[in-house]
């Protein structure tokens, strides 16, 4: 699942940071309680590898849905 040694931590660190950003851009937002409960486990499957491709295009759909119609309140967007 992950590489070993230096390569196999910069990819955990990689993954760690995409999902901060989905989960920080989430938490900042208004959305429901049950759309958080989803982000959630969708940062923890994506920081353990599971469905990473499809994990990693969703968040990507996340955060222009939240720069676009959101007020500009993603993380990313404000960049």
């Amino acid at each position: 699942m992950f590489p070993a040694g230096l390569p196999g931590i910069a990819l955990l660190l990689l993954r760690v940071g995409v999902s901060a950003t989905v989960l920080a851009t989430g938490w900042n937002t208004q959305v429901p309680v049950l759309v958080l409960l989803v982000l959630v486990l969708h940062c923890l499957f994506l920081c353990l590898g599971i469905f990473t491709p499809l994990l990693a295009a969703i968040g990507c759909a996340f955060e222009l849905v939240c720069g676009v119609f959101m007020n500009h309140q993603s993380i990313v967007a404000s960049f």
